[in-house]
């Protein structure tokens, strides 16, 4: 993602645990220790909000999405993954 938006651009990325990304520097990424279900990241800032492999560890879903949504601005997209973990048996 931070090759896609270049120089002009940032790239946020926040987790509760970011020690896994205490090593990625790149000029454009920001690396935030945040909990979703607590509130958005920055609202209305943000084009896109992308998540993988993060809503079946979160125990309050629909605030956990609600602030994804609140941190888009208007016309901005969501992009969630989640793995299939029934099929991995």
């Amino acid at each position: 993602m931070a090759e896609r938006v270049g120089a002009s651009g940032c790239v946020i990325a926040a987790d509760m645990d970011p020690r896994f990304l205490e090593d990625f520097d790149v000029p454009c990424v920001e690396v935030l220790r945040h909990d979703i279900t607590t509130g958005p990241v920055q609202p209305g800032e943000f084009d896109l909000v992308h998540c993988r492999a993060l809503l079946s560890h979160v125990e309050d879903l629909t605030s956990a999405i609600d602030h994804m949504l609140t941190s888009l601005r208007p016309g901005g997209t969501i992009f969630i993954e989640e793995p299939d973990y029934g099929a991995m048996e």
